[in-house]
């Protein structure tokens, strides 16, 4: 996708890419539990992940960095990953969080996406043998989207009624 899209001189920040998503979602995740600790006025546990976060970025500077792109990114993933199941503590013991509602969260986007996923994978290999060209890719596009969706919707009706029932009118 990188080759189609940008061309051959952007080859090298191919190895770049899965380390890049990760971060963003592990960023993602631990940003979001971020706020839920302020919103439930937990500025002290924000203070300490603060200083988690500086320390991990610092060791991932001065040490990892001079190794390698890659091993920075490694680096601040751990550091993410640390602070998502520390707030994610925090937020159990201070009562902003519910085990089982968070598995049931997660239930259903997971599944989807390992059905979706796994079709993907296989069309992709079967039809097109590792090569990619733009109208394969929009269709496997598609097809993910249509699994997915369906996968929520026939799986898990009663949380998908719930989304949507607050969603704007």
């Amino acid at each position: 996708v990188v080759k189609l899209i940008y061309g051959d001189k952007w080859l090298e920040v191919i190895p770049l890419v899965g380390w890049s998503m990760a971060l963003a979602a592990t960023g993602a995740i631990y940003f979001t539990l971020y706020k839920l600790l302020l919103a439930h006025e937990q500025q002290r546990h924000c203070l300490l992940t603060d200083f988690v976060f500086i320390a991990g970025t610092i060791v991932s500077l001065y040490f990892l960095l001079p190794s390698g792109l890659i091993s920075y990114m490694q680096g601040m993933l751990l550091t993410q990953t640390v602070l998502i199941i520390i707030a994610a503590f925090l937020l159990r013991m201070g009562r902003g969080l519910e085990a089982g509602a968070v598995a049931q969260a997660f239930v259903a986007p997971v599944i989807g996406t390992l059905l979706a996923s796994s079709v993907f994978i296989f069309d992709a290999t079967r039809v097109l043998g590792g090569s990619a060209e733009v109208v394969t890719i929009g269709m496997q596009v598609v097809l993910y989207i249509v699994i997915y969706a369906s996968a929520v919707r026939l799986l898990f009706p009663v949380s998908l009624r719930e989304l949507v029932s607050y969603m704007p009118k």
